[in-house]
């Protein structure tokens, strides 16, 4: 029997628009034409709360591009931060929209915030700032833990990536590739170069604060070529916002009073957009994807006997198509197509086993003689 569907995490929009009715009207205004209370909005926010400020930002992206959606559960997001990111291919860096966000369900990096501790990280917005760098802003949510006192005293984190610096290398054809932990690796060692809220304070818990971002940014980096693959699977999770809306609206019509039609305005405005995704169900269903710590079935053999390990996953990327133009010429392929390894067990603990617990030798009784083939000793 399948696993009934995951449930959609809380998302940030929906949730922080419901604690703050005026960005809801500066972005509505926006989305309109209007940006003049957004800009202001956001100019008097950079200087002293630059993290607000970003997700003012990420967040009005977010509505212009229809409120997109990608839900990860706690499977995937694991094979996918077990995954390579020391050698992606460039060209199959391109986001699905110019912004959009991920919902992650369960997830295990936690934020930190000097205030109030460590919170679980629930979803990431991921905003094309510059399409020419191209670069690219990721803002970090970890919803309210046992520590906050009031309604959006959570953790929010940042940071600005530029794909382009991270190129490490090319091939004699032209083709680049990012070393995404390299590059990561670069900006959070340098305390000039950290430009989240958390690096300027370099706090005691600076290295766990660079290993939860490293994380997540191998994540996001993932999650789109994950998108990007032939090993891509998804699956849109139906809601029920336009029937309750339409209801709403035609309530709102037939209503003249100004206190209840404000009411209504309100529950209207509540009703989340949001167009969800659910990446990678299968995988959240099937046993063989089961957490690898706990109990892991056999991966594949070779034929050396070596103690069972993890492998990384990793990307591989090839051309299809022919390898021989109309006219003659010689070409690659026609297509470039990008595959997805993943993470996995291999080899065997049999070799271990034997020096562990010793080894038991059966000998089956030799045959007489005269039952034994001719020829033989």
């Amino acid at each position: 029997m399948q696993e009934e569907p995951l449930e959609t995490p809380v998302l940030h929009y929906d949730y922080w628009l419901g604690q703050r009715p005026d960005w809801r009207r500066f972005i509505l205004q926006g989305l309109k034409g209007d940006t003049t209370l957004l800009k202001l909005e956001y100019l008097l926010l950079k200087g002293h709360a630059p993290s607000r400020a970003n997700f003012l930002a990420a967040m009005f992206g977010y509505a212009l591009e229809g409120q997109q959606v990608f839900m990860v559960g706690p499977k995937l997001q694991k094979l996918l931060g077990e995954t390579d990111t020391s050698k992606v291919p460039l060209e199959f860096l391109k986001l699905p929209f110019h912004s959009f966000y991920i919902a992650l369900a369960e997830s295990e990096v936690m934020l930190f915030d000097v205030d109030t501790g460590y919170h679980p990280a629930t979803g990431i917005y991921v905003h094309l700032v510059d399409p020419d760098i191209p670069a690219v802003l990721l803002c970090f949510w970890g919803r309210e833990n046992e520590n906050s006192r009031v309604a959006g005293d959570d953790s929010l984190q940042w940071v600005n990536l530029s794909l382009a610096e991270a190129v490490s290398e090319r091939d004699p054809d032209g083709t680049a590739y990012v070393d995404i932990d390299a590059y990561v690796e670069k900006l959070y060692s340098d305390p000039y170069r950290d430009e989240s809220d958390q690096g300027t304070k370099r706090m005691a818990h600076q290295d766990k604060h660079w290993q939860s971002a490293k994380a997540l940014v191998r994540l996001v980096i993932n999650l789109i070529l994950y998108v990007n693959s032939e090993s891509s699977e998804r699956q849109a999770v139906p809601g029920k916002a336009p029937g309750r809306r339409a209801m709403l609206s035609k309530k709102l019509k037939g209503t003249k009073k100004p206190k209840k039609r404000a009411r209504l305005q309100r529950e209207i405005d509540a009703i989340s957009q949001a167009r969800v995704v659910w990446l990678g169900k299968r995988i959240e269903e099937e046993p063989e994807y089961e957490d690898p710590d706990a109990d892991p079935t056999p991966g594949e053999t070779t034929g050396r006997k070596v103690r069972r390990h993890r492998r990384r996953g990793h990307w591989h990327h090839y051309w299809t198509g022919p390898r021989v133009k109309a006219d003659g010429t010689r070409q690659k392929g026609d297509k470039a197509v990008l595959r997805w390894v993943p993470p996995r067990w291999v080899g065997s603990d049999i070799g271990s086993l034997l020096h562990e617990r010793g080894t038991t030798y059966k000998f089956r009784a030799e045959k007489e003689d005269h039952d034994r083939p001719e020829g033989t000793k």
